[in-house]
């Protein structure tokens, strides 16, 4: 029994010593490792990551955040090269900045039998600008190879104590384990805040710490009058409160159909700076509202401050205006005039990086520039126009008020009751149909004297899509035929977007491509410029992929290549909510000719299919008329958002709509 007792002691000790987790203990096991021992699959995998925030002090600065990461990959794969690249972002706008430093940067191979090191030289460091107050500072790891383990740590600096960065213990690859730890002085309060499906194990304890202030005081001697300066250092101890937070074991996060921004729903740990109190100070509480947090951004010169700068524009807006008579036309007027005449530099924000006067002059801006212009502009028509502030949809869902919880603006219009959403930032805009970047939940407006309201940016038209398909079946098994398209609002937006710009070669060769390489010829559309009209597509097309000769039969779907050939939702469960980008209306035509000789041996059933409260909606008529055959197929989405609660149910509505979809018309000869 004591020998059973001291053989699990021994084994807990090498198990726990074996998982170490630093920079530098690297194995020659680990780098003979050629997948990963749960996710097979796996490209790569986070053998661990490990972060600490904590607050340094400093005379000249006072405390400020530090932020330091370890983080060790091994690759299973070329696809997980990727990893070998690593970039993060810092802010450089006026006298507080942030900095990050690089080091233990190392790149290991198996070599002839032994570890190879590489470690990272100054010419894989690069800085990139990506606006006026941000940099990206990226490394690119080197010798990268498949069953490579690449190491580094990173320390950020940053005089923003209420920001905090957030820690994602997940990745798209496994993460065997992830650790997280904030040590904050007892002056400070800060919430936390979890997402993500995952418990994360925390550890709570105080700690003693301290701190050394130095000071001089100089005096002046009276027994010679000279002046003297004196040298003090004083040191303050204080309670630290600190938390551990760790995962093992992390699964991968899984991409799926329907998610705009799968990072809103990684598992993550957030904290928010709450209140502040030094010794015989007053309480400071810092916790603070998106109301208060709007206020601030309106306050600022490069936001509110521009909105009421005037002189340099109402000449050109009046000859923009002149002759319009209805605020309608006054707006599309304005509009149509921004986008035709000024361009998005690429770049996000919510400040003006030059001023707007600038701007006007220059022609080219980031996202606040161009929109807060158009603001601007509309106002000066008699237009109730406000900047509408937003977190983009690669910002994520902000979970508690924060000054970068916003990083994007467009305008809105209250009109007629309702209020209208503009961005300026895409010429094939129009208005309440506004790029997909920009289409996250909620935004906030700024009035004019002060106060805001929340925004729904969700999408309420419904856009449609119309499918006219005449096709004939050949007795060789092709189909021949001619599609008609009309699409309207978010539908002729996405296709202006992918082929408004396209010579028609291209344009054909890419629908061809998209339609699983079927033969497309007579390409043409409609309106593309003409963004109040529906988008029509027109082409004539010849099919030998979608139809099967079995003996004296045919066999083929209806839809052809418009069908929906598999389920797009894969996993077993699914945590995060399933989004659409907007209501839609899709509704098939299609008019099918039978060859000479041929009958009708069976066609599919008619069926409805309901899900929810007709938050969708499927339905598939058929008809035969005499030599041909007719299907009317409508597919309705009503919904932007259905929780996560209904996905087994909508995964078997989803499944029967692609069984019903490639049921076979089955043609026999006579």
């Amino acid at each position: 029994m004591k020998k059973l007792l001291l053989l699990t002691i021994f084994i807990i000790f090498n198990t726990s010593f074996a998982q170490e987790y630093k920079l530098g203990k690297v194995t020659i096991e680990e780098l003979k490792e050629t997948e990963h021992n749960v996710e097979k699959e796996a490209i790569a995998c986070r053998l661990f990551s490990k972060g600490k925030t904590y607050m340094a002090y400093s005379d000249d600065k006072g405390f400020e955040l530090v932020t330091e990461v370890e983080n060790k990959i091994k690759i299973y794969k070329k696809e997980g090269f990727s990893y070998a690249d690593f970039a993060i972002s810092i802010y450089q706008g006026g006298s507080d900045r942030e900095t990050v430093s690089f080091s233990d940067a190392t790149t290991y191979n198996l070599v002839d039998g032994k570890i190879e090191k590489t470690k990272l030289k100054s010419d894989g460091e690069f800085t990139e600008k990506t606006s006026k107050y941000y940099q990206m500072k990226k490394i690119t790891m080197p010798n990268v190879k498949v069953g490579s383990i690449i190491e580094y740590k990173y320390i950020i600096k940053s005089p923003f104590i209420a920001q905090v960065r957030d820690w994602d213990f997940q990745d798209f690859i496994p993460v065997n384990y992830s650790q997280f730890e904030v040590r904050f002085p007892e002056y400070y309060t800060y919430n936390t805040f979890f997402k993500g499906s995952l418990n994360v194990k925390t550890t709570k304890k105080s700690i003693i710490s301290g701190i050394t202030i130095s000071s001089k005081e100089r005096s002046r001697d009276q027994s010679w009058g000279g002046v003297s300066t004196e040298f003090k250092q004083n040191k303050i101890s204080f309670n630290e409160n600190t938390s551990l937070y760790e995962l093992y074991n992390v699964p991968s996060v899984k991409e799926e159909a329907f998610v705009k921004n799968i990072n809103n729903y990684v598992t993550a740990v957030k904290h928010e700076l709450a209140s502040k109190q030094f010794p015989n100070e007053v309480f400071k509480l810092i916790s603070t509202t998106w109301e208060e947090v709007s206020n601030t951004i309106s306050a600022s010169p490069d936001f509110g401050g521009e909105l009421n700068k005037k002189g340099y524009f109402e000449e050109q807006i009046n000859k923009v205006i002149l002759g319009k008579a209805t605020n309608d036309e006054k707006l599309n007027a304005i509009y149509t005039f921004v986008k035709d005449n000024y361009k998005w530099n690429g770049f996000y924000g919510i400040y003006t990086e030059e001023g707007l006067k600038s701007i006007y002059k220059n022609k080219t801006g980031n996202v606040a520039d161009l929109n807060l212009l158009l603001v601007v502009f509309l106002r000066h028509a008699g237009l109730d126009a406000h900047p509408i502030l937003i977190s983009s949809v690669s910002n994520g869902v902000p979970l508690f008020p924060s000054r970068t919880g916003f990083n994007y603006v467009i305008a809105g219009v209250e009109l007629n009751g309702k209020t209208v959403l503009l961005d300026a930032t895409d010429k094939f805009a129009v208005p309440n149909v506004i790029p997909a970047r920009a289409l996250n939940w909620f935004g906030r407006m700024i009035f004019q004297n002060g106060g805001s309201k929340v925004i729904d940016l969700n999408p309420s038209l419904i856009s449609k899509d119309n499918m006219i398909l005449n096709y004939s079946i050949t007795q060789d098994g092709k189909a021949t035929g001619n599609v008609k398209r009309q699409a309207t609002d978010y539908n002729a937006y996405n296709y202006r977007l992918s082929y408004g710009q396209l010579k028609k070669e291209v344009a054909t060769e890419k629908r061809e491509k998209s339609f699983d390489n079927i033969e497309i010829d007579n390409y043409t559309s409609e309106n593309l410029n003409d963004l109040n009209l529906a988008v029509v597509e027109n082409f004539d097309f010849v099919d030998d992929k979608h139809i099967e000769i079995i003996g004296d039969k045919i066999y083929f779907s209806p839809l052809l290549f418009y069908g929906l050939e598999s389920n797009p939702f894969k996993l077993e469960t699914r945590a995060y909510p399933i989004e659409f980008p907007f209501p839609y209306l899709d509704r098939y035509i299609v008019t099918i000719a039978i060859p000479e000789g041929y009958e009708v041996e069976s066609i599919p059933k008619d069926e409805s299919l309901v899900f929810g409260d007709k938050e969708l909606v499927h339905k598939f008529i058929f008809t035969e008329e005499g030599k041909n055959l007719k299907l009317m197929l409508q597919y309705e989405v009503n919904t932007t958002i259905l929780v996560p609660q209904n996905y087994q149910n909508l995964k078997g509505y989803f499944q029967k709509m692609v069984d019903k979809q490639s049921e076979k018309i089955v043609l026999k000869k006579k």
